[in-house]
């Protein structure tokens, strides 16, 4: 909820803002775990695209509505510190 907050203070609760954020978030923290997990494990360049556009076009995050952002920040979040703590 916190994090909410000073998300919607630093935005003036401009609603659009706030979702665009929320969203650019989660995307960039999973961008970064994808291009991670790729590197270590020395995959096959073409992997990391096909697993950016499956990120991208999963119908489940993109049509997700916002009481459910907190727990998808949170999944983002944790997935971003297991992979750089490994």
């Amino acid at each position: 909820y916190s994090f909410q907050y000073i998300v919607a203070e630093i935005f003036n609760g401009n609603e659009y803002a706030f979702k665009f954020f929320n969203s650019f978030a989660i995307y960039f923290l999973l961008y970064i775990v994808i291009i991670r997990i790729c590197t270590s494990l020395k995959l096959n360049r073409y992997i990391p695209i096909f697993a950016l556009f499956f990120l991208f076009f999963n119908t489940n995050i993109i049509g997700i509505s916002m009481h459910i952002v907190r727990q998808i920040m949170a999944t983002a979040i944790m997935i971003f510190l297991l992979v750089f703590i490994m």
